[in-house]
Order: structure tokens, then C-alpha cells, then sequence
């Protein structure tokens, strides 16, 4: 059973556009990745997010679930339960572009009508909330054209909450599932800059529900989604189109970099 992004259930506000909803396989002890390296990068760090998600490596990280900063594994998927390149996208390692030296992951798509890069980690048990921090690069001029893709998932197996970090032509947004399908909440975002570094935060609290935090500004926030303790739990990065079309018929690439889920008290 493929464990990645899937096509599933109609935006309400966007009835001709499918949305992307998370599904997951067997559920894989924790097991954390990546390893330690010094900070800095050729564009340089990017800030942390109010000093609770700190930019740095995983050696200088504080205690977490998961974490990987692409610097010296062997290989890319070291560490992570999975990985699923599809219909000809790739994942590899990026040595130009990064916040910590010398590496991150590197994800690219072809406007196929499946295709995916993207990495995943299973965690045994999550009982309170989560961090989820991670640099990213949107390494396209800009987002004209762009169908929706997602970039980033979490996904909670006992409170049956999915969240999606989606970009598209309208900028990014956060679709939120509850119980696995229908329709999304979407929470509106803007659209990171293109071409940069910038960390974003995705914090799920058992109390404040979610919020979202980029380069230590918050963005949104939405008790709504305050639904109980995720329990197993799923992590994605990477790109997944979803239905692409003309105009828009160029491979779509982003980097990402110091990938950390903690626990949220």
C-alpha cells in the first residue's frame, strides 16, 4: 500500500479542484533521523520561531521525537520510515542550497498526473501535542499557474486529524480533515517568498488547536482543530501535484532543511 499523499475529497470553496487528504500504512516504531553538523548555510540561517524552534541542527536541537538535518546520512531516507519518489520525481540531496551545511533534501515533481517526492516517518505514540519545524525553499519564480500541491503533512491516527500545508496559484493554506475525508477546513496563508529560506511551525496544541508560525511571526491559529491527542502518528515532506494542467507545465522543486517534531506540552 503506497503510505503518501492521496487524491481525495472536493474543496467546498473550489468545487472543480481535488483536494489532498493523508493516508497512512502500518504504523513503525519512532525512530529519529539525521545528524548533527554546524549552522549556517550560503544564504545563512533563518530566524527561529520566538526561540521555541530553534534553527540549528539536530546535535544542538532540544529533546524531540524526530529530527533531520540531511548532513551526514548515507543515504536520504535514512531514518525515515519511508520514502516514495513516484512517476518520475526525485528526492536527492541538495549541496548548493541549505540552511545547515552541507545538505538538504531536495524534492522535484514533473507535472505528471501522479507524481511525488516525498519522505515519511511513522511515531509510535504522540500523547500531547506536536512541533512540526522545518526550513523551506520554494525553488520556482513564483506560484502563476501552480495547481495544489502539498508540502507538508501530519497526520493523527487517534484523533483522526490531517493536516496539509498546501501551495497553489492562490498562495498556501492549511487543509485540515477530520475522521479522514469530506470536506477540508482551510485555513488561508500567504505564500511563503519564492527562491529563500523561511521556517515555519506547524504547532498542535491539545487546548489552542493549531497554529501556524513562519519565521517566528504567527500566522493563524484555529481552536477548532483542538481534537485530542494524536496517538500514532504520521509525518510527511515533500511535493505531491494534484491534477496538474496547462499553463502551468514545469517541474515544481522546493528544498527543505532541519526537519524536527517535538512534543507540545
Amino acid at each position: 500500500m503506497r503510505r503518501a499523499l492521496a487524491l481525495a475529497a472536493v474543496l467546498a470553496s473550489q468545487p472543480a479542484c481535488e483536494a489532498i487528504v493523508g493516508i497512512s500504512d502500518k504504523i513503525a516504531p519512532a525512530d529519529g533521523g539525521g545528524q548533527a553538523s554546524a549552522e549556517g548555510g550560503p544564504e545563512g540561517g533563518t530566524p527561529d520561531a520566538g526561540g521555541e524552534d530553534p534553527d540549528v541542527p539536530c546535535m544542538q536541537q532540544p529533546t524531540n521525537l524526530f529530527c533531520d538535518d540531511f548532513d551526514s546520512q548515507a543515504s536520504i531516507k535514512d531514518g525515515w520510515t519511508y520514502d516514495d519518489p513516484t512517476d518520475g520525481a526525485t528526492i536527492a540531496f541538495d549541496t548548493v542550497d541549505y540552511v545547515s551545511p552541507s545538505r538538504s533534501a531536495q524534492f522535484i515533481a514533473p507535472t505528471t498526473t501522479m507524481s511525488q517526492a516525498q519522505l515519511g516517518v511513522n511515531l509510535a505514540s504522540v500523547s500531547t501535542g506536536f512541533r512540526m519545524a522545518f526550513d523551506l525553499r520554494v525553488d520556482v519564480a513564483d506560484l502563476t499557474g501552480l495547481p495544489q500541491i502539498g508540502v507538508v503533512e501530519a497526520i493523527g491516527m487517534t484523533n483522526g486529524l490531517t493536516l496539509i500545508y498546501v501551495l497553489a496559484d492562490s498562495g498556501a493554506s492549511i487543509q485540515a480533515y477530520v475522521g479522514g475525508g469530506g470536506a477540508p477546513m482551510t485555513l488561508p496563508l500567504p505564500p511563503p517568498p519564492t527562491r529563500t529560506w523561511t521556517r515555519l511551525v506547524l504547532v498542535y496544541d491539545l487546548a489552542q488547536g493549531l497554529t501556524v508560525i513562519e519565521d517566528g511571526k504567527t500566522l493563524t491559529t484555529s481552536t477548532m482543530l483542538a481534537l485530542g491527542a494524536p496517538g500514532p502518528a504520521q509525518f510527511i515532506i515533500g511535493v505531491s501535484f494534484v491534477n496538474p494542467s496547462p499553463p502551468y507545465d514545469t517541474p515544481f522543486q522546493v528544498e527543505i532543511d532541519n526537519v524536527v517534531v517535538r512534543a507540545q506540552p
